[in-house]
């Protein structure tokens, strides 16, 4: 399962690198663009973190609280934000386009969303418990 990971956070990495390229190719927003890179190399680290045993345990159980913020704010984005918003300026694509990128985009970050809560869940245990 570990190897089977790392190749999705590559797969991942490779993809962000695809969405910057065309965010700054299309001339769209500075603040999505930030935004998702920190999304992105967040849940990239949470799923290095989990799946590296030496990292796991290294890793401050606060710095995973951070998955927290980047998830609602990630299904805010992809659920309730009206597609406008998340589209460069200049791109003419249908709402329904939209719709479909979105669910892809859902179901392909699903597994480092799991994830990144797998590895919130782990650390916190031993504390509160």
């Amino acid at each position: 399962m570990r190897i089977v990971m790392y190749c999705y956070a590559a797969i991942f990495a490779l993809l962000l690198i695809g969405n910057t390229v065309f965010w700054i190719k299309s001339r769209g927003g500075w603040k999505m663009l930030l935004y998702e890179l920190f999304s992105g190399g967040c849940i990239i680290a949470a799923v290095l973190i989990y799946f590296t045993p030496a990292w796991t345990k290294a890793v401050n159980p606060w710095l995973t609280l951070l998955a927290i913020p980047v998830i609602a704010v990630d299904f805010y984005m992809s659920v309730i934000m009206h597609p406008d918003h998340t589209k460069p300026p200049g791109i003419d694509v249908s709402e329904s386009e939209i719709d479909i990128a979105r669910i892809i985009s859902l179901i392909f970050e699903a597994p480092g969303y799991i994830t990144a809560a797998l590895l919130m869940v782990e650390k916190w245990r031993h504390i509160i418990v």
